[in-house]
């Protein structure tokens, strides 16, 4: 049998086994997966773990997880199972700090069809999550270096994991991070998002003062994702104090994300009322709310009223 076909064969009997991972036979063919399947199937394995919440194979992950750090790049090529155990873990509760800070500081570089690129920007953004979930007594301040990561995505996951740790004092680096800026529009949204889920009001109003900046899209797009009451009237100070036609928008869309019952009615109002544009602005804005029969009747019940007075 070709090796290409062989390894589509491990994988489809990996696959069938998430019919009933449970059973002991299962269990037994998803840790031969972990301990002795490339990288794929070891992926795979891995992710049923985390999907079934298999804590018995948590043995079996640290295990599988060491073994791909021998010549990386061949035995795991991109981080593929690494990443996928690291996940598993994680979301398995499993307390390995060691492993989690063996992995925060692995670099990785694989050739491209440009320079030479790090593919474990993922893994350290993974291990940084599984860290905030454990007792070491230094897990905020190796997770916040990582907020100085070179790769953007591991320093969007750890500002995830500041605020996975729930602590009070990841405020402090949060806000330092977003007031500092990133080139990554992406890393300063995490930056957001973690603050106004530590420290939801003091935060909104923090992340209201980038309301006026260049940042203000993914700032308003962070508050309205809060979904807090006092969300809405943040964004609709804002969304009247603007003359720009595309922050205008931004600003109801966000407000829509609130699902607030007060941002329905403030965009009902709009839909019935304003101009044509800024109508239909708000009822974009409202987005999978329309899915609700209650919220779409009294959509076209503003719609009739617009039309009433157009006529």
């Amino acid at each position: 049998m070709k090796r290409d076909d062989r390894l589509q064969e491990e994988l489809a009997a990996v696959e069938r086994l998430r019919t009933d991972p449970t059973t002991p036979e299962a269990l037994k063919q998803l840790s031969v997966a972990l301990r002795r399947g490339p990288a794929t199937v070891a992926a795979k394995a891995a992710r049923i773990a985390a999907d079934f919440e298999l804590a018995s194979l948590i043995d079996d992950l640290v295990f599988s997880f060491s073994r791909f750090f021998k010549d990386p790049v061949k035995t795991d090529h991109g981080c593929l199972a690494k990443i996928g155990i690291a996940n598993a873990l994680a979301s398995l509760g499993a307390d390995v700090a060691d492993l989690y800070q063996r992995g925060m500081r692995h670099i990785q570089m694989e050739g491209s069809f440009g320079p030479p690129i790090d593919t474990a920007a993922g893994l350290r953004a993974a291990c940084a999550m599984g860290l905030a979930n454990s007792r070491s007594s230094t897990v905020l301040v190796e997770i916040v270096a990582l907020l100085a990561d070179r790769e953007a995505e591991t320093r969007a996951g750890a500002a995830r994991a500041v605020a996975r740790c729930g602590r009070d004092e990841g405020v402090l680096p949060l806000r330092l991070k977003a007031l500092l800026g990133d080139k990554e529009d992406a890393v300063t949204y995490e930056c957001f998002r973690a603050l106004i889920e530590l420290a939801p009001a003091p935060s909104i109003d923090f992340v209201a003062t980038f309301l006026e900046t260049d940042h203000a899209d993914i700032a308003a797009e962070a508050i309205g994702n809060s979904r807090r009451p006092e969300a809405v009237e943040v964004l609709k100070k804002r969304w009247e104090s603007t003359v720009d036609a595309k922050l205008r928008a931004k600003f109801l869309s966000a407000i829509g994300l609130t699902k607030q019952d007060a941002a329905v009615e403030f965009l009902l109002k709009l839909i019935a009322e304003e101009s044509d544009h800024t109508a239909t602005a708000a009822e974009n804005a409202l987005g999978a709310l329309l899915q609700d029969q209650h919220v779409r009747a009294r959509v076209d019940e503003a719609l009739s009223h617009r039309r009433s007075k157009s006529g």
